[in-house]
């Protein structure tokens, strides 16, 4: 049996027999999803589960799919179709100018009228509790403004991998995990304040980075986050896709001179404790300078 199969289900009107449909909503939550054509098998799925997610939370939502230029038929037909079935969410489509992810999404962003932002790619699947876990998290915890959660990887098949990537949950943890590898919040988890947007961070056009340079913004800007240890997504992983995502160098030094910027701003004291440590290894193992050294030193310098 496919771990995804339960969202099949959604669009049948049989599904909802049981299942108390209310009005009275509270928050509005925009989940942002941005097509992309070797992922549109999974999109009925997508979709399907932030129906079924938005029954478990007592919260308004709209769904904005961004496509970039022309679109299949056979999509905008299947689109529609789950326009007329949903019953608690409201699905927007947006046909915008052939560009890249980052301005697709800042395009979806300054549509989007509601309290928090979610981000889910066209091959992810909501868990049922992911959007209520988050809500309550963030109502609880004013002084945080974006965070993200753990995912389930799920083969092609939709099978679970047996090697799940976890993700730090503090703020300290990510930041840490950010100069060592990239992304320290697993993009399509991303939950966010629509209010810090109003600040005019945006994504920029960085090639495999753009998540990555805008959490680095939000904290240069003084922005707090968390992560869940909650797994609330299953995500589709493509072997032959991950082995292209590889940041040039010029892009990692960049990215990490901005998170060792942040850290040193928000923890100067484990910010030293880092520094002190990183010379060592580099000391040890001169392999890692160019990788860490080069930056602490022009942080130090400034």
């Amino acid at each position: 049996m496919r771990v995804c199969e339960l969202y099949e289900l959604i669009p049948n009107t049989t599904f909802y027999k049981d299942l108390k449909i209310t009005h009275e909503f509270m928050q509005k939550i925009c989940v942002l999803i941005v097509y992309r054509k070797k992922q549109k098998r999974y999109l009925w799925e997508s979709i399907s589960s932030v129906e079924l997610a938005s029954f478990f939370s007592n919260v308004e939502i709209d769904i904005l799919i961004g496509f970039n230029g022309e679109v299949e038929t056979e999509i905008l037909a299947m689109v529609d179709q789950l326009k007329r079935r949903c019953k608690r969410c409201r699905l927007e489509v947006f046909t915008l100018p052939r560009a890249g992810i980052a301005d697709t999404l800042n395009s979806l962003i300054d549509m989007a009228d509601c309290d928090f932002i979610a981000r889910q790619d066209c091959d992810s699947m909501a868990l049922p509790m992911r959007f209520k876990s988050s809500l309550e998290f963030m109502d609880c915890s004013n002084e945080i403004s974006f965070i993200g959660t753990q995912a389930i990887r799920i083969n092609q098949l939709s099978q679970p991998l047996r090697v799940q990537k976890t993700y730090p949950t503090s703020m300290l943890g990510q930041m840490i995990y950010s100069t060592i590898y990239n992304n320290p919040i697993s993009p399509t988890t991303l939950f966010v304040r629509r209010c810090v947007f109003n600040t005019a961070t945006r994504y920029q056009n960085i090639d495999d980075a753009e998540d990555w340079h805008l959490y680095n913004d939000l904290w240069l800007k003084g922005y707090k986050s968390h992560t869940l240890e909650a797994k609330t997504l299953l995500s589709h992983v493509n072997a032959k896709d991950m082995a292209n995502r590889i940041l040039k160098t010029k892009i990692r030094r960049n990215e990490q001179l901005s998170t060792l910027k942040a850290l040193k701003a928000s923890h100067p004291l484990a910010y030293g404790r880092y520094n002190h440590l990183l010379r060592l290894l580099g000391s040890i193992n001169s392999t890692l300078s160019p990788i860490f050294i080069k930056p602490l030193h022009k942080i130090n310098r400034e």
